[in-house]
């Protein structure tokens, strides 16, 4: 497995959307959602632990976080369909024509000047190739029909006389738990794919400023951000930055060392 080092969601040429370095920080009205929990780790790798539910997130693609897999509408009756197994929420404002590239520069600044959750809304090619007003927002700790109304409202009131239609999209961000790889799973290579030994002794260290996180085994720890992290799979979700610089770093894995997600040698 590899991975490139370049930021998470780079800018499409021509259009406008902007990754913001900071976290969403939109929280669901928790009276009726089901208890969630923050597991924070060693803060050293920067990367903030969005909540889970009952030690996953699985449930957080299901009701009452998000309409459903395969939901066709939200509880307002309006249309919106699901992508990439509900991880993506596409839907739209009606209206007439398609907005131009200056009139949707504006209306972003004037949503992201609003604060919240909308400081992140990004404007690019986030919708199956289309130009989009992107939100992505972190699993489990908001409801996607809130999400969609209120940016629909926001968005309505801020573009003033203009008719043209707006395409909208929420993406949700973080692990659902543990890699699928069972007992047998193997440490992550940081370049390239070296012979792991796994009858020799870890050396831990190696980036120690990029690594973090309790674990049991390896299939808690992954790659995350431009490919420097080594995190469990609880930590890092939306709106968060990463260095990108690229190592030379042979035969260095990304594993669990001492019940702690780090990157190693032997």
């Amino acid at each position: 497995m590899s991975f490139h080092r370049w930021p998470l969601r780079p800018l499409q040429p021509l259009l406008f959307g902007v990754l913001l370095i900071a976290s969403s920080g939109c929280a669901a009205d928790t009276s009726t959602l089901p208890a969630a929990r923050g597991t924070p780790g060693p803060r050293r790798s920067g990367f903030s632990s969005p909540p889970t539910v009952n030690g996953s997130r699985k449930p957080c693609l299901d009701a009452p976080f998000t309409p459903g897999v395969g939901a066709t509408a939200f509880a307002d009756g309006s249309p919106v369909r699901s992508l990439n197994d509900g991880r993506n929420w596409l839907f739209e404002i009606p209206g007439q024509g398609e907005i131009g590239p200056d009139e949707a520069t504006s209306l972003l600044m004037r949503a992201r000047a609003r604060g919240g959750v909308f400081t992140f809304l990004s404007y690019g090619l986030y919708c199956e190739g289309r130009a989009c007003f992107s939100l992505r927002v972190n699993l489990c700790e908001s409801r996607v029909d809130e999400l969609a109304s209120g940016l629909k409202a926001l968005l309505v009131d801020e573009r003033g006389a203009s008719t043209a239609r707006l395409d909208l999209g929420i993406e949700l961000s973080g692990e659902l738990g543990p890699r699928e790889c069972g007992a047998a799973c193997d440490p992550i290579p940081y370049n390239g794919t070296p012979y792991y030994d796994p009858d020799r002794n870890r050396k831990g260290g190696s980036l120690p400023n990029y690594s973090g996180g309790a674990c049991n085994r390896d299939a808690d720890c992954m790659v995350k951000g431009c490919g420097n992290h080594c995190l469990s799979w609880e930590q890092g979700g939306a709106n968060e930055g990463a260095t990108c610089e690229g190592y030379s770093m042979p035969a260095t894995f990304c594993g669990c060392v001492e019940r702690e997600c780090g990157w190693f040698t032997q």
